[in-house]
């Protein structure tokens, strides 16, 4: 969540506008002369994209025998809480799907190099992206090349702390993987192709992407006294989790997408 820019869905409202501010451009005048607005450079126009919420769900029945003779891996807590990781997965996938839809683009002659991602971060500059840190979310093919780059680059780059752990640093529960080139490195699968390319992205977390959030998962557990359906035979327990949430593109010039070979 901290990678997208996010809010709390109204109260009355299953979706909620962000707005993309205008601006307006000013003018020199020479002494003497009469000063007319134009609609072109004075009217400050702004848009705003809309972000509608769906509700995201998981259940699962869980019988007495399971939970009886399952040992320390079968437990309603244990089934709320893989829940909670599916519906994180569901928000990281729905997050990953908005790279098709970013302009800027950068695409490698073969597999990732470090000049294909210092354009991705020109580009995103070069579009006037309001000042902030950069992150990029690239396969672990991607994030492999880089770091074999930093590995054969010489002995110049041992004394370069950023380098080292960069390669060296153990891979966070989120599959961060360090700062390389003053940009947050960050790995994952699932990304979509065009061609034979993965398309992973660089972007201002600030900026590039919004969420409306209907509060935090909810998990209610009810005990229905008979099987569930055709999956658990008996007696048996239901374990269901449920959100609100909605993820889109806010800033377009705030992102660009970064191709190279799978």
């Amino acid at each position: 969540m901290n990678l997208v820019y996010s809010e709390d869905l109204p109260a009355d409202a299953i979706a909620k506008k962000f707005r993309i501010s205008g601006s307006v451009i000013a003018e020199a005048v020479t002494e003497g002369s009469v000063y007319t607005p134009t609609d072109t450079n004075s009217d400050l126009t702004d848009t705003s994209v809309t972000i509608t919420a769906a509700k995201a769900v998981v259940g699962s029945p869980i019988s007495v025998e399971a939970l009886r003779f399952g040992g320390n891996g079968a437990s309603l807590a244990r089934v709320a809480d893989e829940q909670g990781r599916a519906l994180a997965r569901l928000f990281d996938d729905d997050c990953n799907a908005l790279i098709n839809s970013i302009t800027l683009a950068v695409t490698a002659s073969t597999t990732l190099t470090t000049d294909t991602l210092l354009e991705g971060q020109y580009k995103v500059l070069n579009a006037l992206c309001p000042p902030g840190p950069l992150v990029a979310v690239l396969d672990f093919k991607g994030v492999y090349e880089l770091q074999k780059l930093v590995v054969n680059a010489g002995a110049a780059v041992w004394t370069n702390a950023l380098a080292t752990q960069f390669i060296s640093g153990v891979p966070q529960a989120n599959n961060y993987r360090g700062n390389f080139l003053g940009i947050d490195i960050y790995a994952t699968t699932g990304l979509s192709e065009t061609g034979s390319d993965d398309q992973g992205v660089i972007f201002n977390p600030r900026y590039a992407f919004a969420s409306v959030l209907g509060g935090a998962p909810e998990t209610n557990i009810r005990w229905t006294g008979h099987g569930v359906a055709s999956q658990v035979a008996g007696f048996s327990y239901e374990v269901s989790t449920h959100m609100f949430y909605g993820v889109g593109l806010w800033h377009d010039s705030a992102a660009c997408e970064i191709r190279s070979d799978t």
